[in-house]
């Protein structure tokens, strides 16, 4: 397993969009400040969300019958602490990935990712009130 990490650590988490059949998924986050969007597809997927803070989850479909999706949306300000894929690729290859996150390229993996980890928390300063 080669993790690797996303250059969005410390950006304002917007949305996550999970979506697919179970054997495949795709995932969607879209950050801002900076703004920023990724986009993956997993095959067999092991996504693992650490998603700390308040959020709202809304279950969709995209309109075929065999997908469904998890749209989460933060309810107070939440930063991406990490985002680190298992990416099976070469070094040449990731840089490329890295090149296209940094150009704005929203889908620049060459690869179906397998693993996956995303963790965000909450902003400094944000309520952070939880039941005992």
């Amino acid at each position: 397993m080669t993790l690797k990490r996303l250059p969005v650590e410390g950006a304002l988490f917007k949305e996550l969009r999970v979506f697919g059949n179970g054997k495949d998924c795709c995932i969607r986050m879209q950050t801002t400040d900076p703004d920023c969007a990724v986009h993956f597809e997993m095959r067999d997927p092991a996504f693992q969300i650490d998603l700390q803070g308040k959020v709202q989850s809304i279950i969709f479909n995209d309109g075929s019958d065999a997908h469904l999706g998890v749209r989460y949306l933060p309810l107070e300000p939440l930063r991406v602490r990490s985002l680190v894929v298992d990416y099976p690729g070469t070094d040449s290859a990731w840089r490329r990935v890295l090149k296209g996150i940094r150009e704005g390229d929203t889908d620049p993996f060459d690869w179906m990712l397998s693993s996956v980890q995303l963790t965000v928390v909450p902003t400094e300063g944000s309520d952070r009130r939880r039941d005992s």
